[in-house]
């Protein structure tokens, strides 16, 4: 399995590109759901607050393309409005994100 990070901060967004593809609660299961139907990792973790937005997906096919092109359909935003926003990491670097940021 291969863990794949990809994500927005304050440090790589404006706060208009934050506050655009953060999740607020009562959509998180939603987003779980719809972003395992969409192929994007066999187990899918969101974290989202004020300051940044990560997603987190776990699987053989794991591709941060993907992932950022299902961030930017189910947000309504342009994908290029996040291409030069966005941060990959994969496996043990994703996971050492993971660990900092909780």
């Amino acid at each position: 399995m291969k863990l794949l990070l990809v994500g927005i901060n304050h440090n790589s967004a404006p706060l208009s590109v934050r506050e655009r593809v953060a999740f607020v609660p009562e959509q998180i299961h939603l987003a779980l759901h719809d972003a395992v139907t969409s192929g994007l990792g066999a187990e899918v973790a969101i974290l989202s607050t004020c300051n940044r937005t990560e997603i987190y997906a776990l699987g053989e096919a794991t591709d941060g393309a993907a992932v950022l092109d299902w961030l930017s359909r189910f947000h309504h935003v342009e994908r290029g409005e996040l291409e030069g926003c966005c941060y990959v990491s994969r496996d043990s670097q994703a996971l050492q994100h993971m660990m900092e940021v909780a």
